[in-house]
C-alpha cells in the first residue's frame, strides 16, 4: 500500500549517509504529521496496553485515522524508526 501517491510511490526518503530523515514524499504530506498509509507501518503490540491507554486504539470512526493512531505512539516523524532506506520496493516504518 506505500507504493502510491502521483509518483507511485509514497514513503519517507532518508540520507544515504546518516540514515536521517530528509523529507517525506507523500501526495498528501503537507496534510500530516505522520505521512504513511496503514499498509506502511508495523509497530510493536505491547504498545496496545502500556503506551496507547484505553479500550479505543483507533482514534477514529472515518476512513483514515494513521495519522492520529501513529502520534499515540510517537511525538515526531523524526522518531519513526524505517525498516529500509530508500527503498523503492516494498519499503515499511516501524513506529514502534
Amino acid at each position: 500500500m506505500d507504493n502510491l501517491g502521483p509518483n507511485g510511490w509514497e514513503g519517507p526518503v532518508y540520507d544515504p549517509s546518516d540514515h536521517t530523515l530528509l523529507r517525506w514524499e507523500a501526495g498528501a504530506v503537507q496534510d500530516r504529521k505522520f505521512p504513511v498509509d496503514n499498509g506502511a507501518f508495523a509497530f510493536a503490540s505491547e504498545l496496545l496496553a502500556s503506551t496507547i491507554i484505553g479500550t479505543r486504539y483507533w482514534p477514529t470512526d472515518i476512513s483514515g485515522g494513521e495519522n492520529e493512531f501513529i502520534g499515540l505512539i510517537v511525538d515526531k516523524k523524526e522518531d519513526i524508526e524505517p525498516l529500509c532506506y530508500n527503498c523503492y520496493a516494498n519499503c515499511s516504518v516501524s513506529v514502534a
